[in-house]
Order: structure tokens, then C-alpha cells, then sequence
């Protein structure tokens, strides 16, 4: 099965409604709906503004949302981003001492 993600992004194609993400979908899914919409942010000020709501509800007493796991998968796949943009070869990832802390082996 194949699915299309679409961003619903307004002010486009003679849309007047000034330029904010909507939502982005997969089909009929919706994967991700803005909660500053329809303010005029960029995807970066969009990610910043989430860290900041979901840090907020974690030290109030809320759940983690991102993990030293999460994190430390992150920094990893950035340095083997780097690498191959060095060498311009192609490179492989194993499984890290973290992974189970991530749901167990994955195609990372």
C-alpha cells in the first residue's frame, strides 16, 4: 500500500488566506495538525513552540516526550549524515545499546 503525505498549507494557489500549515495527512489520516494555526510560523518556530507546550505539560506532571533514547538516535544519525556527505559514500547504521529503549531493532 502506498500513501501520499499532503501538507495542507494555506496562501497558495490564490488561497487569501494568509500562508500557515493547516495539518499534514497520509490519505485520510491525519498525522499532524498544527496547534498555532493559523498563526504565520515557519516549520522551525511550528517545532519550537511544540518543544515548549510539551515541556511545559512534562514539568507540570506530564509524560516524557523526548527521551535521552530519542535523543541519542537522533545525535547518531546525525553523525552518519555527516559521514557520507564526507566520503559521499554510503553508509549503514547498527543497532545501538539504546535501541530497546525505542521499541526493540529497527531500520534505523
Amino acid at each position: 500500500m502506498t500513501l501520499h503525505l499532503e501538507r495542507d498549507q494555506t496562501g497558495v494557489d490564490g488561497d487569501l488566506s494568509g500562508s500557515y500549515l493547516r495539518r499534514i495527512s497520509a490519505g485520510e489520516r491525519v498525522l499532524y495538525e498544527n496547534p498555532f494555526a493559523p498563526g504565520r510560523l515557519s516549520d522551525d518556530e511550528i517545532a519550537i513552540g511544540t518543544v515548549l507546550l510539551k515541556m511545559n505539560e512534562f514539568v507540570t506532571g506530564g509524560p516524557s516526550f523526548y527521551g535521552l533514547a530519542d535523543a541519542s538516535q537522533d545525535a547518531y544519525l546525525g553523525f552518519l549524515i555527516s559521514e557520507a556527505a564526507k566520503s559521499g559514500d554510503a553508509v549503514h547504521s547498527t543497532p545501538r545499546v539504546w535501541t530497546s529503549e525505542l521499541g526493540g531493532e529497527s531500520d534505523w
